[in-house]
């Protein structure tokens, strides 16, 4: 099990906090300025997580981001709920190969690329299924798309507010 709560990170040289091969993660009450990485990165989880009222400023990559590859069992039950995100290089939350996701009541503004996104690269082992995004207040996304070089560039010259490759969501009150 892994608890982090009430902490503050300050200029991280990789991901601020990374869980990883976890069967429990409680992420909770943190602040995290300017990772220089993805500020939440929650891999290869074994069991269930709770991303939680976290507040995320200027991050070199995603702010959060959950997801699960081809070295355990699908990641079930996770909860991305009331979090301030400001400024991340790149997405504001982004989840993959997990099932049972709520994304709810989170502010996300200003990110490079989508707010909220859902990647699926089409195999068993890396699919999004039964993702519920509600309350959610997104302002400014996409905003400054792509500069020179960003791995982001190629994507899409448009970015979408919240993107999913996959079928089975569910939206409730999403405001943009």
């Amino acid at each position: 099990n892994v608890l982090v709560r009430d902490c503050t990170f300050n200029g991280a040289w990789f991901a601020a906090i990374r869980p990883s091969f976890a069967t429990q993660v409680t992420l909770d009450h943190n602040r995290i300025d300017r990772a220089l990485a993805t500020g939440l990165f929650a891999g290869e989880l074994q069991g269930s997580a709770a991303i939680v009222h976290n507040t995320i400023l200027g991050t070199g990559d995603d702010a959060i981001f959950v997801g699960c590859g081809r070295a355990v069992p699908q990641t079930s039950r996770v909860v991305i709920a009331h979090n301030t995100i400001r400024n991340p290089a790149a997405k504001g939350i982004g989840v993959g190969g997990i099932r049972d996701v709520v994304i709810q009541g989170n502010l996300i503004e200003n990110t490079h690329a989508q707010g909220i996104d859902a990647e699926a690269g089409g195999t068993a082992w890396d699919t999004v299924s039964h993702l519920t995004i509600a309350d959610n207040v997104l302002k400014d996304v996409g905003r400054n798309w792509g500069p020179s070089g960003h791995r982001y560039r190629e994507v899409s010259s448009c970015p979408s507010a919240i993107y999913m490759s996959q079928s089975n969501y569910s939206f409730q009150n999403v405001r943009i």
